[in-house]
């Protein structure tokens, strides 16, 4: 289940990066959209 995780939240960072230049990062809706994914999941 880890690397399933760490590939997720690395895909999920990359795109929100993407979409903001690269200048911010949100941590916490980063982690409830890997919440709802995991959620979704199990």
């Amino acid at each position: 289940m880890a690397p399933i995780f760490f590939s997720i939240s690395r895909f999920l960072s990359m795109k929100s990066i993407n979409k903001q230049g690269g200048t911010k990062f949100d941590g916490k809706s980063l982690l409830i959209k890997l919440r709802k994914i995991l959620w979704d999941f199990f």
